[in-house]
């Protein structure tokens, strides 16, 4: 588990981490993620129950630990958003399989946006399949 989180914190990529409920993902994400870079900042974001954009953008902000108020706007909300994940970060979704296709796609246009310096950690049971209908987002980010 380190080798792959830390080959997908080496390329900006992301990774799934998938399996049973009650199987220990989190722990061992906890564990592999307990060696990130100097200068890399670590976010844990939990998947709100029936998540959508708004509350993705809004779950976002709180991880990320964004200062002041949660803007009024979602064109705001993102830039701030946009901001702190162009520094160097380990973001981890927790409960991913909750996450519907537009939550995924929100995530998709954040870590494709130029500058990103992210790596995500998608983390849950059966988050493999939810994932199915948005694999593009698993890999690398496209070259700019």
């Amino acid at each position: 588990m380190t080798e792959v989180v830390g080959q997908a914190m080496a390329a900006q990529g992301a990774v799934c981490v998938f399996g049973d409920a009650g199987r220990g993902k989190t722990a061992a994400v906890r564990m592999a993620l307990g060696e990130v870079p100097p200068g890399c900042k670590m976010s844990w974001m939990p998947v709100p129950v029936r998540a959508s954009v708004a509350g993705m953008r809004r779950a976002l902000f709180d991880a990320l630990a964004l200062p002041g108020r949660f803007p009024h706007t979602s064109a705001r909300a993102d830039a701030a958003i946009v901001g702190a994940l162009g520094e160097a970060r380990v973001l981890v979704v927790d409960e991913a399989q909750r996450l519907p296709v537009p939550c995924l796609e929100y995530l998709q246009s954040l870590w494709d946006h130029p500058g990103m310096q992210v790596t995500l950690v998608l983390c849950g049971a059966g988050s493999e399949r939810t994932l199915v209908s948005v694999i593009r987002i698993v890999g690398t980010r496209p070259s700019s």
